[in-house]
């Protein structure tokens, strides 16, 4: 599992954003840079490499899409554990009034059919919100 608090941490340590491909070449590079008050730090990508300008895009976002990314994960590990937790209880109160149900007579009594249907819909809307 990735350590999140370390990415984030790598992340705050750099020079702030955002960071931006200089469009005009240095040298035999293209130039990524980031400018934070009086600082200015650059990478220099050789012109040589035809993969100079991706890497250089990938650079430049990555000062904004790693923080970015790492939030979401956060919140999609935070929806995961929220769902799992609830579908853990709602598997226990399935269990217990499919029981209920199973002992009833359900020809002559409309409302342990309804309480079929509503554990049934309960339980369909719960996993279908975790696959």
């Amino acid at each position: 599992m990735l350590d999140l608090d370390a990415i984030e941490a790598r992340a705050e340590a750099a020079t702030p954003g955002p960071w931006y491909e200089d469009d005009v070449t240095f040298g035999t590079g293209t130039l990524v840079i980031a400018r934070f008050d009086d600082t200015v730090v650059q990478c220099s990508l050789p012109l040589s490499h035809t993969r100079s300008a991706p890497n250089a895009d990938f650079i430049a976002h990555a000062r904004t899409d790693i923080p970015a990314l790492v939030a979401e994960l956060r919140a999609a590990r935070a929806d995961i554990t929220e769902m799992a937790y609830r579908g853990t209880a709602l598997s226990g109160a399935v269990d217990g009034l499919e029981g209920i149900v199973a002992t009833q007579d359900a020809g002559s009594n409309f409302e342990v059919l309804l309480l079929g249907e509503v554990v049934e819909a309960a339980w369909n809307t719960c996993w279908r919100g975790i696959k």
